[in-house]
């Protein structure tokens, strides 16, 4: 159970000031002991005595309680014997006072002798009225700390169950998974292989013999897909020889027709295809379109 602040600034306070006024008692009763030892009853040394140890014990216990961390038993247990003590020697000495015997002196003497007695009888009440008083408002604070703990944990499960729908509001919200499932959202599907055509290009142009030669790629720099492409390029340039030779020997008999299926049967005939022979032939099953001529 937390205490308020209160509490605890009343809390040092209160022994801060039982402590300062052991201590200055602690000092004038060695000082009455010590200058008034001869003259004084045995009674009344008896009780000076006893009020001194008190004082002692009080100057040594307070700051023990207020140096080391506030525990409620600890506190009340230390408080109750604090306050037999001072409570019990005060009782006592109020009971006694009026059996203290002056010496029979001087009418000063004897006025010192009462004043004194008076004084002690004072100062023996103040440190058990404080001890009372800060008694009172433990039990108190201990009274009402139930309800008031049964308020922050009910203000607690308040501020738990409003959350923000911020996610930089609720840095949780963030690393805590989604247990949400959207099936109106399809999965990205797994991108098809595309494959791109070779451009036609004539062999006779500079551009065209650069790209579709194929020593000039080394062949320990290429990858899979380039092989593949180096091979569609060795095949172009032979299918495209292959239909130069047909079309110059075409051109050198003019008795024969121009017959596009036969110039390509001539050409399967006489030129071996390098790589894959199906899908080269495949793709040349129909006649060569007129702008090729």
């Amino acid at each position: 159970m937390e205490f308020p602040n209160v509490f605890m600034k009343t809390r040092a306070v209160a022994f801060s000031f039982i402590i300062i006024a052991s201590f200055l008692w602690v000092i004038l009763l060695s000082l009455e002991l010590f200058t008034r030892w001869d003259v004084s009853s045995t009674s009344n040394r008896s009780l000076v005595v006893v009020l001194l140890l008190v004082n002692t014990i009080t100057i040594i216990m307070l700051p023990v309680l207020l140096l080391l961390g506030f525990r409620v038993w600890l506190d009340a247990a230390r408080l109750f014997f604090l306050l037999i003590a001072h409570i019990g020697t005060a009782a006592a000495f109020t009971y006694w006072n009026p059996k203290f015997q002056c010496p029979d002196q001087t009418p000063d003497q004897y006025g010192v002798c009462k004043l004194i007695n008076i004084y002690t009888l004072i100062g023996c009440w103040i440190i058990p009225v404080v001890l009372v008083l800060y008694s009172g408002i433990l039990a108190f604070t201990i009274y009402r700390g139930y309800p008031m703990e049964e308020e922050m944990q009910g203000i607690d499960n308040s501020t738990v169950g409003r959350q923000s729908i911020l996610p930089i509001m609720n840095p949780e919200k963030e690393r805590r998974p989604s247990t949400t499932s959207n099936s109106s959202i399809s999965p990205l599907s797994k991108p098809a292989h595309i494959s791109f055509s070779m451009p036609s290009c004539s062999s006779s142009s500079p551009v065209g013999r650069l790209s579709l030669d194929p020593h000039r790629i080394s062949s320990k720099h290429l990858t899979p897909a380039s092989r593949d492409v180096r091979r569609f390029t060795a095949d172009h340039k032979s299918l495209t020889s292959a239909a130069d030779a047909a079309l110059r020997r075409h051109i050198s008999s003019p008795a024969s027709s121009f017959n596009p299926d036969r110039m390509q049967v001539d050409m399967y005939q006489k030129e071996p295809i390098a790589g894959n022979s199906r899908r080269s032939a495949g793709r040349l099953s129909k006649p060569l379109p007129p702008w090729y001529f």
